[in-house]
């Protein structure tokens, strides 16, 4: 047996390994942070409506308020851009807040801002609610409010819309606002739902996804391969039974883990149908303790999950435990833009130390509300965002835990809910199948051969076993396996293992993208190391040349591809 140079792949290899860094923050960081004193956040004032109709107007004047507006910026050189879309959404907050005398509640404002067709998920607002005279007039509240008003740096160079509203003597004065550069747009819907989600990534951004609400469920975009880096555009398509649905954009940077939402729209059937949002009819579940939301969002989300066909999951406990411990760390660092302390939290709760059995992967989500005390309110928040049902209707979740915060401590009602989807078998042949269906759609979508599979080589399947119960490390199996199958099939050979959380989406090396007949075997288990949060798929790739047996063929290793999909 000739060997070619296996012993200088195992070496790079090997180095690639030790490079890559435990992507969680360890047991003890978690336990410093949860110790740490806070300060309770005060409740922030919000009002509910059974329902609410959006006014839509079309025109690109400005109103009354945001020329005197205008005229501040201007002398304070604030380069600020007005635009309709946030305009109509001041409106709908002026006009609520003059009729209830406080701003709307989380859900409801979601819904206000995307029927305007602002598509940014941090539309901030600047809100004046005064009392007029009941003789005052229009004019001397905007006279009296354009005196005082001042433009904040934070509100510089952003987009905004300004209106004002009145209620016999309640006037509310409101200026929305949102980056400037966020340019997420959603297409009109075709006949047949159909829609397109386009926009621009972040620099650095190594990773986006498309998700849209399909009746109770949410199903993933389709990204359009042809659009380059940093725009994006992403496929979708609404149930037929929907007239609206949401549709969400989130990315992660590169070096990060954790998901970040990057623009939130609401798709129409019909642009010029009403849109009216109607809360919720179910019997009100208040609750006293973060005990009791935590009952009632296992309960709720067990629900919502048997309506949409999918298993029920269990509550892990003791990682349960840990979220509450954690969860008003997360809630203060958010409300002061502490991107560390969230990024550190978020990736502690998201590793599951203290779940039972091999993680294969998670998802999180988190929500606030202030102004309620229902945990249906909470619910019907978060099961209506698309990341929401990616976490909590994901269909392989089967553990969730849920950290609750508690009363009064992070100024309203919030939860961390962490779901994990589970190794719980050691057949991996569906595993290998989809991998090969992969390597068969690449080089479809390329012009090239189908690949044909090598199958029946049992050494194949025990070297898998070996990584799978801790009796061999990858690398050693990979050289194993390449003898197995250069036995089998009396050629030289070269594999590849390649580590993954995402099946889904394992790297291809580009050698089985090449012109070409390509015979390969395909090997799934999986791993977890010592000291990790999650287990791994390993999968094993072996391709043999095409050239007639010899009686002195090689093995060829290269070096180790690991990636790791969160």
């Amino acid at each position: 047996m000739a060997c070619g140079p296996a012993s200088d792949a195992r070496s790079a290899r090997q180095r690639a390994r030790a490079a890559a860094a435990n992507p969680f923050p360890s047991r003890d960081s978690l336990t410093k942070l949860a110790g740490e004193p806070l300060k309770p956040i005060p409740v922030q004032p919000v009002a509910s409506a059974p329902a609410w109709n959006v006014v839509i107007d079309t025109s690109d004047a400005a109103s009354p308020a945001e020329a005197r507006f205008a005229e501040i910026a201007s002398k304070a050189d604030a380069k600020l851009t007005y635009t309709k879309e946030l305009r109509c959404v001041a409106r709908e907050l002026a006009r609520f807040q003059a009729e209830h005398g406080a701003l709307p509640n989380e859900r409801l404002k979601r819904f206000m801002v995307g029927a305007c067709g602002v598509t940014d998920p941090g539309v901030g607002a600047l809100t004046q609610l005064v009392t007029l005279p009941s003789d005052g007039s229009d004019d001397q509240a905007l006279a009296e409010w354009q005196r005082v008003a001042s433009v904040p740096p934070e509100l510089k160079s952003n987009a905004v819309g300004v209106w004002m509203a009145r209620n016999n003597t309640r006037v509310s004065i409101v200026v929305a606002f949102a980056p400037s550069g966020h340019n997420m747009e959603v297409s009109p819907v075709d006949a047949s739902g159909a829609f397109t989600v386009q926009g621009t990534v972040p620099p650095g951004t190594e990773y986006a996804i498309g998700l849209v609400n399909q009746q109770q469920g949410v199903a993933n975009c389709e990204a359009d391969a042809t659009t380059p880096a940093p725009l994006f555009a992403f496929h979708c398509k609404m149930h037929p039974a929907d007239q609206t649905a949401w549709v969400a954009v989130a990315t992660r940077a590169e070096g990060r883990l954790l998901m970040r939402s990057r623009g939130l729209g609401l798709a129409r059937r019909d642009a010029s149908a009403p849109l009216s949002f109607v809360a919720s009819t179910r019997t009100p579940r208040p609750v006293t303790s973060p005990q009791d939301l935590q009952s009632a969002v296992l309960d709720g989300i067990n629900q919502a999950r048997v309506a949409a066909k999918l298993n029920r999951v269990s509550l892990a406990s003791t990682q349960t435990a840990t979220n509450e411990r954690l969860a008003p760390h997360f809630f203060v660092a958010y409300q002061k833009n502490d991107v560390q302390t969230t990024e550190l939290v978020g990736l502690g709760l998201l590793a599951g130390w203290d779940v039972d059995g091999t993680i294969k992967r998670g998802n999180l989500f988190t929500a606030m509300l202030t102004g309620t005390t229902d945990a249906n309110d909470w619910l019907d928040y978060a099961l209506e965002a698309p990341m929401g049902r990616l976490t909590m209707l994901a269909a392989d979740a089967r553990q969730i835990a849920i950290g609750v915060p508690a009363p009064g401590s992070v100024g309203g009602l919030g939860a961390i809910v962490t779901s994990y989807d589970m190794f719980t078998s050691n057949d991996h042949r569906g595993d290998a199948a989809v991998v090969f269906s992969q390597i068969q759609n690449a080089r479809a979508k390329r012009g090239l051969p189908p690949p044909t599979r090598i199958e029946g080589i049992p050494a194949l399947t025990a070297y898998a076993q070996l990584v799978n119960e801790g009796k061999r490390d990858a690398e050693e199996a990979l050289d194993g396996a390449m003898v197995a199958v250069r036995d089998h099939a009396q050629r030289s050979v070269r594999g590849w293992v390649v580590s993954s959380n995402q099946l889904e989406a394992v790297p291809l090396p580009p050698e089985l993208l090449a012109p070409g007949p390509l015979e390969i075997a395909v090997e799934v288990t999986h791993h977890k190391d010592e000291g990790a949060a999650w287990g791994s798929y390993v999968v094993f790739l072996v391709t043999t040349s095409i050239s007639a047996p010899t009686s002195t063929p090689t093995i060829q290793a290269t070096s180790l591809r690991t990636t790791k999909t969160f």
